[in-house]
């Protein structure tokens, strides 16, 4: 038994009333929708460089300012370049700085991997 054309038709049907749904929902709604309870933390996404074994480019990091996310991070990332974003001079273990800007209250730097 073949339902392969069921399932295009209910896929279909879920987008539309999706699109319906969306379309009628007010600012706060949709606030509500972007800040769902069940969405990926820090942690999650931690446990996801943690637990990976990929070599990445590039990383952009622009956690919550003034936060001790980067001592986290940064030592279990496999990048060989990370900009970063923050809000006050960092120590990059693991990372020479290759150029920083001073944009008002926050920096952006770009990092290059020592272990390359």
């Amino acid at each position: 038994m073949d339902v392969s054309e069921q399932i295009n038709n209910f896929e279909k049907q879920a987008l539309e009333y999706k699109k319906e749904v969306y379309a009628n929902l007010t600012p706060a709604q949709r606030l509500q929708i972007a800040r769902h309870a069940d969405r990926p933390t820090f942690l999650d996404y931690l446990k996801l460089i943690e637990n990976s074994k990929k070599n990445y480019d590039v990383v952009y990091v622009d956690p919550p300012y003034a936060s001790d996310i980067y001592e986290q991070i940064l030592p279990k990332l496999n990048s060989t370049y990370v900009v970063a974003e923050h809000s006050h001079p960092l120590e990059f273990n693991n990372y020479t700085l290759f150029k920083q800007k001073n944009y008002g209250g926050k920096m952006v730097s770009i990092l290059v991997s020592q272990k390359q």
